[in-house]
């Protein structure tokens, strides 16, 4: 199986939903409004090809990485290719800080 066919094979297995966040201006995706985002889980496979969108600094700070909050955003979310590019500058960022969560320790 190629790694196209596999990646659309991984996102439409079901997945425990995991958050949705309000956008602060709602875009218009496949020509319908949206105003929310619901994440769902990943598999591994997706987290270890585009690897995780943060790297921390030796101050103790981090450094978020947009191409890979991109990525992770479209595979969470499942959205088309390209998707995230339709995010103002302050959604993309609170999406990327909520993709950072998910990588800490599962609460339930």
């Amino acid at each position: 199986m190629s790694d196209e066919n596999e990646e659309s094979a991984e996102q439409t297995e079901p997945t425990k939903y995991k958050a949705e966040m309000k956008l602060d201006v709602p875009i218009m995706y496949l020509g319908e409004p949206m105003d929310t985002l619901k994440f769902h889980e990943l598999r591994g496979k997706v987290c270890r090809k585009v690897g995780y969108p943060f790297k921390f600094l030796s101050d103790g700070s981090y450094e978020l990485d947009g191409s890979k909050v991109s990525q992770l955003l479209e595979a969470y979310c499942k959205l088309v290719p390209g998707s995230a590019d339709l995010l103002c500058e302050y959604d993309h960022l609170q999406a990327g800080i909520l993709i950072m969560g998910f990588s800490g320790p599962s609460t339930s």
